[in-house]
């Protein structure tokens, strides 16, 4: 970028590299709501360290909500012209939780084991929503619409500034196969801590049989 050209860059529009202190940003998430004109979407930046997210912000403009963190000075979010503090949810009952996903569509050799989580989940939760816009959706359990997210396939870009967001709101964060989450990840569970355990295990317990 102009102001920080020592600063690496890696963006879904123009490539780049991950190294060192990165700015790592989508600058429309959610495209396709977007295009048919559903108010959810936005643009994601992060600086990232090496593959960690440091510092994020994501503005979604038919909304005028800007939402922003910095690692380990909380989250917070612009609505018009109040600041609020985020916080999760405190939910800690599953079948009353609200949830958010994503469909890996552009991934074909993910769907399979997904419909399998999703079948299970709906099984066990209040209600499933698909928004079209991570950003959002990670922001969203930020401040504590959604009790919990995951999905899989997301790209660097689509994580990065949402995920440090959520996490600094007090958000229990990790990949599907319940390791350390980075922007590497192939996949993304983001949950409030009070059902965090319970749900990785709901997720994961069709593929333990």
């Amino acid at each position: 970028m102009k102001h920080t050209p020592d600063i690496s860059f890696y963006g879904e529009e123009t490539g780049g590299q991950i190294k060192g202190l990165t700015w790592v940003v989508d600058p429309l998430d959610g495209t396709k709501n977007y295009v048919h004109k559903i108010p959810y979407f936005g643009v994601s930046i992060a600086l990232c360290k090496d593959l960690n997210p440091v510092l994020g912000v994501v503005y979604f403009p038919i909304l005028k909500k800007l939402f922003w963190a910095i690692k380990n000075n909380g989250a917070f979010c612009k609505d018009r012209f109040k600041v609020h503090k985020l916080h999760t949810s405190k939910n800690n009952d599953i079948s009353k939780s609200f949830i958010a996903t994503g469909f890996p569509h552009s991934k074909s050799h993910l769907v399979s084991n997904y419909i399998v989580e999703l079948e299970n989940i709906l099984k066990n939760v209040s209600a499933v929503r698909r928004l079209g816009s991570a950003a959002f959706d990670l922001c969203s359990v930020a401040s504590g619409t959604f009790d919990a997210f995951w999905e899989y396939g997301l790209e660097s870009w689509d994580m990065a500034a949402g995920a440090l967001i959520a996490k600094e709101a007090g958000a229990f964060i990790c990949s599907l196969e319940n390791c350390n989450w980075n922007i590497k990840s192939n996949s993304i569970f983001v949950s409030n801590k009070e059902i965090s355990t319970n749900l990785l295990e709901i997720i994961n317990f069709p593929h333990q049989k």
